[in-house]
């Protein structure tokens, strides 16, 4: 009994251990976004808990499908450049990402598959290779190794196991963050570069935020335009258009657009600009609204010109027209009425 005992404390502690282990590495991982911080706070803990010599962490490329090496420790710098990358395949490494499944190498030396160069340089002996997955996809590979004989304990294969799907989806959520970042510093720098005027406002009208454009189109720079009510800047009859607009994007109406709108400026001229709308918002509900605005004041005033100018011309023609018909018609009458004398005349003669 007292050894049963022994054994189920024993089972019991290695258990509790395992789980604080996974807890400690879940929680390292869940401080942050960075793929790097993620990596080297995983990497700690594991060697804290596992007490193993060394350990690389690779993460997997979708651009290239090559692993990138993230974080080593216990590893020469010399030894790490020629494994900064792997291809999918190449050594136990690549193994392991293009499998899926994890790999118990007991000795390295005594393995018949081609052992990578730094194990060899390394020295590094017993090897436990696990893939990091998100799901059924494979995002990168763990890797811990001793430089002496280990055999690693069925649980301690479980621990890494789990650590593998912890790691995995920890570093999909971190992939996931940083292309967002990247598609907002890209929308960042097409919203600020943009030759048309954007704003952004809020369900209640007041504006959140501007692009630089904003300014040549309203006269207002970006301080003095976010926080106002955008209504203060539209005339009366701009206005109605905008409220019965936002109204039917709201109820999820079709909306013809771009649409004409107008503005009053800082100098108190008229903007006429064209102007397309979209609501702002998630799975929660509408946010807000985007406008994106192409100032077309110039053309509009050419346009006013031209048809001013066309007007004239036409009305130049039409008296032109109207003036020779008469010269016409008061040259015909002329005509016949110089005519009409010659006839009276010559019957005049004839009955004479």
């Amino acid at each position: 009994m007292r050894r049963e005992l022994q054994s189920c404390t024993q089972t019991i502690s290695e258990s509790k251990k395992r789980l604080l282990a996974l807890h400690a590495v879940s929680t390292a991982v869940n401080r942050s976004l960075i793929l790097e911080e993620i990596a080297s706070a995983a990497a700690d803990k594991i060697m804290e808990v596992m007490e193993v010599d060394a350990i690389l962490l690779f993460a997997l490329e979708e651009g290239t499908a090559e692993l990138k090496l993230k974080v080593y420790q216990g590893i020469s710098e010399e030894s790490t450049r020629t494994m900064d990358r792997l291809r999918l395949g190449e050594g136990f490494t690549g193994w392991v990402a293009q499998t899926g499944e994890p790999l118990l190498v007991e000795d390295s030396r005594l393995d018949p598959r081609l052992p990578q160069e730094m194990v060899m340089q390394e020295e590094l002996r017993s090897l436990f290779i696990v893939p990091l997955k998100a799901g059924d996809k494979v995002v990168g590979v763990l890797c811990v190794a001793e430089r002496h004989l280990r055999q690693f304990t069925p649980e301690e294969k479980v621990l890494l196991k789990l650590v593998g799907i912890t790691l995995g989806i920890a570093i999909e959520k971190a992939g996931l963050y940083q292309e967002s970042q990247r598609a907002m510093k890209r929308f960042q720098e097409l919203f600020e570069k943009a030759h048309d005027a954007i704003w952004v406002q809020d369900l209640e009208g007041k504006a959140t935020d501007a692009n630089p454009a904003m300014a040549i189109l309203t006269g207002y720079d970006r301080s003095e335009f976010v926080g106002k009510d955008v209504a203060s800047f539209l005339t009366p009859r701009a206005l109605d258009i905008a409220r019965e607009l936002r109204q039917k994007l709201l109820c999820g109406e079709e909306v013809r657009q771009p649409y004409e709108q107008r503005a009053v400026k800082k100098d108190g001229t008229e903007a006429i600009f064209m102007l397309t709308t979209s609501v702002l918002g998630d799975k929660e509900g509408p946010r807000g609204f985007q406008h994106i605005a192409r100032d077309v004041t110039y053309e509009r005033r050419l346009q006013d010109e031209l048809c001013l100018y066309i007007q004239q011309i036409t009305r130049a023609h039409e008296e032109e027209r109207s003036h020779i018909a008469r010269e016409l018609h008061d040259d015909t009458i002329q005509a016949i009425v110089a005519l009409s004398h010659r006839l009276d005349s010559f019957i005049f003669r004839g009955n004479s």
